[in-house]
Formats: structure tokens, C-alpha cells, sequence
């Protein structure tokens, strides 16, 4: 049996339930955390934006001071965890409605290696981070460009995650409501 067997096996409605409270929670979480960092430092923080340059980043980091530092790197810990909350709902959904609307088509496996590539991203693109904040106020311009890289790389794959559950809802439902509703 493979890995995507055992994940649609797995994709019930209370996995899906619990997988999808257990997500809204951290990010919750990181955004109090976040929000909290920002209403400090008067920067937010930049691996939630898509294009930074190196000079960027650094003049961020130099904003958020020691305290911000501290607390961004709290929040990095619990960036470590994020990832696993949201692969979990990612892959469980993915499987739920794989399950559910589209059982024959064993294409849309490949929707859980997305996810999965997405949370590995995520995790590179912290470590970075945290090698940043770490050596700062050395700064080393080849490390902030590859964090933006994984950061890119993350934020594609997450929207492909999440375009492609939205489209798997919308088709599934569509269908289903077609074959019930006879013309």
C-alpha cells in the first residue's frame, strides 16, 4: 500500500474537522504573534511578503531591535510547527475530497506531494530566518536571497494547494448537484 493510499484512507470528516481546527489555531496564533511583533517594530515581518531584497531584510531586522529579534524568533518556533498544521489539513481535505467527488482519479494524488513540498519550503525558508537573525548584524546578502527564493517557492506551492482544493469543492459539489438535479 502506498503513501496516498494510507492518507485517503485516513481522510474522514472528523480528521478533516480536527486537521482544519488544529490549522485555524496556529494561524491564529502566528498572526497575535506577528501583529504583535509589527505594533512593536513598526515592521512587519518580511517572510510574509513575496519581494524583499537583502537590503530589505537586513534594514527590517536592524528595525525590530533585540526585543523584536527575540520575539521573532519565538515566533519562528511555532513557524516550525505551522507547517505541519497546515500539510495536515492540506493533504487530509485533499484526500476528503479526493475520496468523496473524484475516487477514480489517482492524478490528484500528486496534490499531496504540493503540500508536502510546500511545508519543506517553509521549513528551509525558517531556518534561513533564523540564521539571519542569529548572525545579525553580519549580514550575508546570498542567505537573504535564498530566503526570498524558498519564500516564493512556499507561497506557490500553498496556492496551488489551495486553488486546487478550492477547484476539487467546486467541481465535486457542481457535479453532485448535476446528477441530482436531472433536467
Amino acid at each position: 500500500m502506498n503513501i496516498s493510499t494510507k492518507i485517503r484512507e485516513k481522510s474522514t470528516g472528523k480528521v478533516v474537522t480536527v486537521t482544519t481546527l488544529l490549522f485555524i489555531s496556529m494561524l491564529i496564533l502566528l498572526n497575535v504573534i506577528s501583529f504583535q511583533l509589527t505594533k512593536n517594530t513598526g515592521e512587519q515581518i518580511f517572510d510574509f511578503s513575496l519581494n524583499y531584497s537583502p537590503e530589505t531584510a537586513y534594514r527590517m531586522i536592524a528595525n525590530y531591535g533585540s526585543e523584536g529579534r527575540s520575539l521573532y524568533r519565538i515566533m519562528l518556533i511555532l513557524d516550525f510547527l505551522f507547517p505541519i498544521t497546515y500539510m495536515l489539513f492540506g493533504i487530509t481535505l485533499t484526500g476528503y475530497l479526493v475520496n468523496h467527488y473524484f475516487p477514480e482519479n489517482k492524478k490528484l494524488n500528486t496534490l499531496f506531494f504540493v503540500t508536502i513540498m510546500g511545508m519543506i519550503f517553509d521549513w528551509i525558508e525558517n531556518i534561513f530566518i533564523l540564521t539571519m537573525l542569529n548572525n545579525f548584524p553580519e549580514k550575508t546578502d546570498f542567505l537573504a536571497n535564498y530566503t526570498r527564493s524558498f519564500t516564493i517557492l512556499k507561497f506557490s506551492l500553498l496556492g496551488i494547494t489551495v486553488l486546487s482544493l478550492l477547484l476539487m469543492t467546486i467541481v465535486g459539489l457542481s457535479s453532485r448537484y448535476r446528477k441530482q438535479v436531472k433536467y
